[in-house]
């Protein structure tokens, strides 16, 4: 089949309006010798864009008539696309106006301003915050309830027999001051707040008990030497208690676990599930405390600090439930 035969057959079977037209401009030229120029007041056209119509068929044939995609970026990028783009970014927990603005140029090559990703995601509901860390050993929902349906039958079984149930754990208290909220002061005033750069600091450890009482201490160091007198504090304050801890590696030392044996009648510990924080009652007071004693305050010395966090203790009732917290799990699994 030769060039013109082949344009006749495509002119028959051809769909698209504009590629029909030129196929039978170029046909009355070359097959039937009409000119240029009469060809061009006949479909309305230039008679350059006849010329063009003939050279791009006698180059490629009828796909020669084709519009070819223009160079350039289009328009505007599907918002469809762009929510695609903005939910699997947020999958990956990395989801910015400047890494959506990427995201879209390696998808469709448009370069939007990094002004344009903000407005596109607050109409898409999304809003700036800090993220929450997760320990990469955070346990599982179903590891945790697990836990739970097998220690409170224990827990119950101590209960009966006089035991105090209690969740402890423990936190550092650096002697420095700590920038945190905002405070008001006139326009064009700074606040000063003095800084030592010191590195020294004291262990708070804390108990909240099943009758949300508490006991918290403070210590020099995060040791076993410690947290054996820590224990020796709540046997002499509750009698029988059960200490719900963590992993920690005092915890589990060998000379805990001589006291253990020692005082089995009246002490008892049992661990968290490995990356559970969120069923310790005790860690909701660690924030609170640190923001109401360090937080834009000075201490001069570290025997001031221990002092004013002693007394900040004993004077403050946190007033926890034990058992909501250790519920937690459950509570997030029917919700």
């Amino acid at each position: 089949m030769n060039r013109l035969d082949e344009l006749n057959s495509t002119i028959r079977t051809e769909k698209d309006l504009k590629v029909r037209t030129g196929l039978m401009a170029v046909r009355a030229v070359l097959e039937l010798g009409h000119s240029t120029e009469n060809m061009a007041a006949v479909f309305d056209v230039t008679a350059r864009c006849i010329r063009r119509w003939v050279e791009r068929f006698n180059r490629d044939g009828p796909e020669g008539l084709r519009n070819k995609p223009k160079s350039g970026r289009p328009r505007a990028v599907p918002a469809g696309d762009i929510r695609q783009a903005a939910a699997e970014l947020h999958r990956k927990t990395s989801l910015t106006p400047k890494r959506l603005r990427e995201k879209i140029i390696d998808l469709a090559g448009v370069r939007y301003a990094v002004s344009y990703g903000r407005n596109v995601l607050c109409t898409m509901g999304f809003s700036k915050r800090i993220p929450d860390p997760v320990h990469v050993n955070a346990s599982t929902n179903q590891q945790c309830t697990r836990w739970y349906e097998e220690t409170m039958h224990p827990v119950s079984r101590l209960k009966r027999r006089g035991f105090t149930v209690t969740a402890q754990d423990e936190s550092f208290f650096v002697n420095d001051v700590i920038r945190g909220y905002k405070l008001w002061a006139p326009v064009g005033k700074p606040i000063h707040v003095p800084h030592a750069g010191s590195h020294k600091k004291a262990v708070g450890y804390g108990a909240i008990a099943d009758d949300r009482t508490q006991a918290f201490r403070i210590y020099e160091k995060f040791d076993t030497a410690a947290f054996i007198r820590y224990l020796d504090e709540l046997r002499h304050k509750y009698g029988r208690i059960l200490v719900l801890v963590d992993g920690a590696a005092p915890y589990r030392s060998k000379a805990t676990m001589d006291y253990l044996a020692r005082y089995h009648a009246t002490v008892a510990l049992r661990r968290f599930p490995i990356g559970s924080p969120h069923m310790n009652a005790v860690e909701k007071t660690w924030r609170r405390s640190k923001l109401d004693t360090l937080v834009c305050k000075y201490h001069g010395s570290l025997e001031g600090m221990k002092k004013q966090l002693s007394e900040y203790f004993r004077t403050t009732g946190f007033n926890l439930d034990l058992f909501k917290y250790l519920r937690r799990c459950l509570l997030s699994k029917i919700t």
